[in-house]
């Protein structure tokens, strides 16, 4: 497992403490990480069928990283001019920049007193649970 890494950042005028685990090798970006879909009440989620649209595209787990391969060096998604920060893991929390606050999946913004823990991502949770669907 890797380190949380961990900068205080001002988000939206407020402060903030960005983390994340450092492997921008896996990080796809909330937009481009391939994702299963749950499209039927009480079953597993699964892939949709070429033209199907999901039955409710914010109710997905994204993909786990034992089941992925490595995330695109640049995966075509931009917050403001910066883009995602390295196609290798980092050690240097300086290297997050506001791709990582805004697009990374791999990253979270805590409020300054919060425990300081990156995402896991193999397996990544739904992103809405389970009791709300």
């Amino acid at each position: 497992m890797s380190a949380t890494l961990s900068k205080t950042i001002l988000f939206y005028g407020r402060g903030a403490v960005l983390v994340c685990d450092g492997r921008c090798d896996k990080a796809w970006g909330i937009n481009n990480r391939p994702r299963l879909y749950f499209q039927e009440s009480g079953q597993l989620p699964r892939a949709l069928e070429p033209e199907e649209e999901p039955k409710d595209p914010d109710d997905y787990v994204f993909l786990g990283d034992s089941v992925l391969g490595t995330a695109p060096g640049d995966p075509g998604t931009y917050e403001c001019d910066q883009a995602k920060p390295s196609a290798t893991p980092i050690t240097d929390s300086s290297r997050m920049n506001k791709w990582c606050a805004r697009e990374c999946e791999r990253a979270a913004l805590l409020e300054p007193n919060e425990e300081r823990i990156a995402p896991n991502m193999d397996p990544p949770r739904p992103n809405i649970p389970k009791g709300l669907r």
